[in-house]
């Protein structure tokens, strides 16, 4: 019995170690779904030129649909001056685990929607692209360097309470 209890206690920190690790990686996933988007939107803004919320309808991302963003951006009315991604980040940024220079990018993005012509919104579109593409490389690697500091603590402490027990 002592054994198992050993092995249990030894086995929390291991997991929650693995748990904060594979949640360290949800940032540059979602950095990711909001790159795909922004070419979304410019391809079909140039495409077709959709409406907005017809853009964002026909968007599909697992990243920004399994943090809530994309279910609350789909259902986000145009308000005002706002666009509808605009309106979206300020009631529902707080969905997403992406730093702060990524977000006033991504709000000064969407604070452009429908206010500038064609060529001038392509441009930001491409510019708000390689800005998140910057921030996503440099989250990628934070994220694996905390990653593996999450899990060598997991497993660190997990040993120390098996030692500590026995």
């Amino acid at each position: 019995m002592k054994i198992i209890g050993i092995i249990l206690v030894a086995a929390a920190p291991f997991c929650a170690g693995l748990v904060l690790s594979l949640s360290a990686v949800n940032s540059p996933r979602e950095l990711e779904g909001f790159i795909s988007l922004v070419a979304f939107y410019r391809y079909r803004m140039n495409s077709y030129l959709s409406r907005q919320a017809e853009i964002f309808a026909q968007f599909e991302n697992e990243a920004l649909e399994k943090c809530g963003f994309l279910a609350a951006l789909r259902n986000t009315e145009l308000s005002g001056e706002q666009s509808i991604l605009s309106s979206a980040l300020e009631k529902h940024g707080r969905l997403l685990s992406i730093d702060r220079t990524s977000m006033e990018c991504l709000r000064e993005f969407a604070d452009s929607l429908g206010k500038l012509g064609l060529a001038e919104q392509t441009e930001r579109c491409r510019f708000c692209e390689e800005e998140l593409k910057r921030a996503a490389a440099a989250c990628r690697t934070q994220a694996m360097q905390k990653s593996k500091l999450y899990r060598t603590l997991g497993a660190a402490a997990g040993l120390f309470f098996a030692i500590l027990l026995i």
